[in-house]
């Protein structure tokens, strides 16, 4: 009997102590709470559960301003009475990878937290209603996009902006359509640090012909940098702007356009020789100038209204892989003859039979007065398979680069990288020229990228 009653209190003793071992301690802490700090030292068997490791890998980062970034500020958009869109609105850190800002104009409030000034040098009165949401339709039938609107042509110099001013080492990106340039296009605007401290981008710029940067230092506005550029009316593009550490890269419907305050290698810088050139085909030059970007100079220049021009200031080349290396008499080929009234005496090449010839500027050969120069010439296709070749960087006969415009029978262009002899092609572009049509080609070569136009259309960037 005794054993009985001895089993059964050790029965009900084990059911009560779980029970006493909870209720007592720290409160409602669990018995693993109520564990002292050397469970999880170094060496403990202790590991965080499945839903604490989720827990840990999930944590949002959070922004840090780079103490060495030299760009701070927030982001903005304006007009210079044109009437403009903006869409997809966003500001990233570069370092934390954390978005800061994010606006597709949809949500209950899309112009909360939007700040308004104005743009240095012009008048605008900051009416807010000049902004507006609106709901544009992509396409036939599809649902209505939310944008941001400004369609007031009086009003010039708008200027609101989001974000923080002490925001640094940023991407900032935005979709922009502009449907009428107004007086000056559209503008966009970074490192706004306050209203006498910020960058302007203006697209649009000088009657739709330029892109333009402008800071505005202590109330100061003085022109950044310049480029050629005609904005495609009622169609959509996209703008990046990347402010990192000590530079800025400006990327206009995904190319980059700016890279302001970058430095570089003079010894990596493009110089050299300047040349003209085809491939099976005949075609004609005309108003061949070669212009310092930095002085203005003009280091070459020729209406080929001299036919002596012709062998007193050009060296015939033959383009690597091509054939017109067997032509002693080049001069039968490459004549300065007369045109029609507009152009009259112009420099052509009178057979299309041969492939890779090329007459080159014979003082820019390997010469780097050559350095940071603009490229202009008119040209045209006469007969034949392609369009043009124009040529720059020329150190030697075995080290150029040139723009192979039309080429791949009239289909494509792109840049062809000559190094000691051996060629590389860059990226294609599809693209064609009519025949029998004069257009206008312009090669800006910077010391550290090359950007390629016809018609003031900005074609194709090369950097190498």
């Amino acid at each position: 009997m005794n054993k009985k009653i001895t089993a059964l209190f050790l029965a009900i003793l084990m059911l009560v102590m779980p029970l006493a071992i909870y209720g007592c301690g720290d409160g409602d802490k669990t018995p693993i709470e109520s564990l002292t700090d050397d469970t999880d030292a170094p060496g403990s068997n202790t590991q965080p559960s499945d839903d604490e490791k989720d827990t840990e890998e999930e944590t949002e980062p959070t922004y840090e301003p780079d103490p060495d970034a030299k760009f701070p500020g927030a982001a903005g958009v304006g007009s210079l009475g044109a009437t403009v869109y903006f869409d997809k609105i966003k500001i990233s850190s570069i370092k934390n990878k954390l978005v800061l800002y994010e606006n597709d104009f949809s949500g209950e409030n899309p112009l909360e937290g939007m700040n308004y000034d104005v743009y240095s040098g012009y008048s605008w009165d900051k009416d807010t209603n000049d902004f507006s949401v609106k709901a544009l339709e992509e396409a036939e039938g599809a649902e209505a996009d939310y944008v941001l609107a400004f369609e007031d042509p009086s009003s010039v110099g708008s200027l609101v902006y989001f974000g923080d001013p002490k925001w640094n080492y940023l991407q900032y990106s935005v979709r922009v359509m502009i449907s009428d340039i107004g007086q000056g296009g559209a503008v966009i605007y970074f490192g706004y640090v306050d209203s006498k401290n910020y960058f302007a981008l203006e697209i649009g710029a000088e009657n739709n012909t330029k892109i333009n940067v402008y800071r505005v230092e202590n109330g100061n506005k003085s022109l950044v940098d310049s480029m050629p550029y005609k904005a495609k009316l009622d169609e959509w593009f996209a703008v990046g702007i990347n402010m990192k550490r000590e530079d800025i890269d400006i990327y206009v419907a995904s190319t980059l356009i700016f890279s302001l305050y970058k430095e570089y290698d003079p010894e990596d810088a493009y110089w050299g020789g300047v040349g003209l050139g085809s491939w099976l085909t005949a075609q004609s030059w005309d108003n061949l100038v070669v212009k310092s970007n930095e002085t203005g100079e003009i280091l070459y220049q020729n209406d080929f209204s001299d036919p002596e021009s012709l062998t007193r200031d050009f060296v015939p080349k033959q383009y690597s892989g091509g054939s017109w290396g067997t032509i002693d008499a080049w001069t039968d080929y490459w004549v300065i003859e007369d045109d029609d009234e507009e152009h009259g005496k112009v420099l052509k090449l009178n057979t299309a039979a041969y492939s890779g010839c090329v007459v080159m500027v014979a003082d820019s050969i390997g010469n780097q007065n050559y350095t940071n120069y603009t490229i202009d010439v008119d040209v045209r296709r006469d007969s034949g398979a392609e369009a043009w070749l124009v040529f720059f960087n020329g150190k030697d006969d075995k080290n150029y680069v040139m723009w192979n415009i039309g080429g791949w029978g009239n289909s494509k262009t792109a840049y062809e990288t000559i190094f000691e002899g051996s060629k590389s092609t860059g990226t294609q572009i599809d693209d064609m020229y009519e025949m029998n049509q004069w257009y206008h080609v312009t090669l800006i070569v910077k010391p550290n990228a090359v950007y390629g136009y016809v018609d003031g259309v900005l074609k194709q960037v090369y950097t190498g």
